[in-house]
């Protein structure tokens, strides 16, 4: 049930509207975080009910009382990438105060970068579960995003990606990019293959 999951795939593939609307139909409370906002985005009609909270207009208490009255949250993070990860990990502390929701990392990279030794989405991947946190990492370039945030999500989808930044890391899990990158091709536009527990599903769409 608290299984994390990873979105990979490239700009406009359809994976932040598949993660965001998965969420909604699980019925779970949500905190999404939002680092590059954008008018007119095409999963405009799913967030349509979610407060949008800039970093100057919000509080932790602000935050506590809309996800505890049941309204999704979108969190903007400061554009300065410091003052949004002192930022979020205000808000990741209230999430694990208040358990039993789902936080999306959209362009989880910038905030969660390889090589770090702290971020917001290593500490949802590594200690959400026992606070009952479902972690839904999105990201363009895995090879970008925190090891230690990928190694434990249990669930992968891939939509139609950039081989030169993903085909080495689907290789690394023993998978057939080449294979997944051709059905991918021909699939309906925004579909996703699915990979949990060493299985490849074909292609579906949200």
């Amino acid at each position: 049930m608290w299984e994390h999951e990873a979105n990979i795939g490239e700009t406009g593939s359809g994976k932040t509207y598949q993660a965001i609307k998965a969420a909604l139909r699980e019925g779970r409370r949500i905190i999404y975080i939002n680092p590059k906002p954008r008018k007119g985005a095409a999963y405009t009609d799913v967030t349509r009910n979610f407060y949008r909270a800039w970093p100057d207009e919000v509080n932790r208490e602000d935050i506590r009382d809309l996800v505890n009255r049941g309204i999704p949250v979108e969190f903007i993070p400061d554009n300065h990438t410091q003052k949004g990860m002192e930022q979020l990990r205000i808000i990741v502390d209230e999430a694990f105060r208040l358990g039993n929701l789902t936080m999306i990392f959209d362009e989880a990279a910038i905030h969660s970068p390889e090589g770090c030794r702290w971020s917001p989405a290593i500490e949802v991947a590594e200690r959400g579960r026992e606070a009952r946190i479902k972690g839904h990492f999105i990201v363009q370039s895995p090879s970008a995003l925190s090891k230690r945030v990928l190694a434990n999500c249990n669930v992968l989808r891939v939509f139609r990606f950039n081989p030169l930044w993903t085909s080495a890391y689907l290789e690394g899990k023993k998978l057939d990019s080449q294979a997944l990158y051709d059905k991918l091709l021909t699939a309906p536009e925004f579909s996703y293959i699915l990979v949990k527990g060493g299985e490849v599903l074909e292609p579906r769409r949200e």
